[in-house]
């Protein structure tokens, strides 16, 4: 059985697609407001989140070898940065939700989309362009041939 400590990256993508969800459920069930963004824009963003959480293995539990739980977990940096990118995306999100359901039709609310897609862009940016050793097993016992 897996633990799921809010610390953990899948955690907050699993967060991040539950606030979606709830916001794009209201959405359909509701319908548009004025100077609201569409619900098709609100799609695309998870989609696109979607893509990114499964193409670097962040939407899996810390077990598979292939999440970036497992791969950060002796890396501060990119855990962290990562972190606190989902923590920002999350937090948006849920001002989106909050706004639709005021039926708030202040331009905030495409701000805000337009934040959520700057943190997928920027979460894709960061692990496109870090350092391959940060990606990298670092050994704590080193291994030693005897010959």
């Amino acid at each position: 059985m897996t633990t799921h400590q809010p610390d953990h990256i899948h955690v907050l993508v699993y967060k991040c697609f539950a606030a979606f969800d709830r916001l794009l459920s209201m959405m359909r069930q509701q319908g548009a407001i004025e100077r609201f963004p569409e619900e098709s824009q609100i799609r695309v963003k998870r989609y696109e989140f979607c893509r990114w959480s499964e193409r670097f293995g962040a939407n899996l539990v810390c077990s598979s070898t292939i999440s970036l739980d497992y791969k950060f977990r002796n890396h501060d940096y990119p855990r962290e940065t990562i972190l606190s990118q989902l923590g920002h995306l999350l937090s948006d999100i849920e001002g989106l939700e909050k706004m639709y359901k005021e039926r708030n039709t202040q331009s905030e609310a495409r701000l805000s989309l337009t934040r959520i897609a700057g943190i997928i862009e920027e979460l894709n940016r960061f692990l496109n362009t870090l350092p391959k050793e940060e990606w990298l097993e670092s050994p704590e016992d080193p291994v030693v041939w005897i010959g």
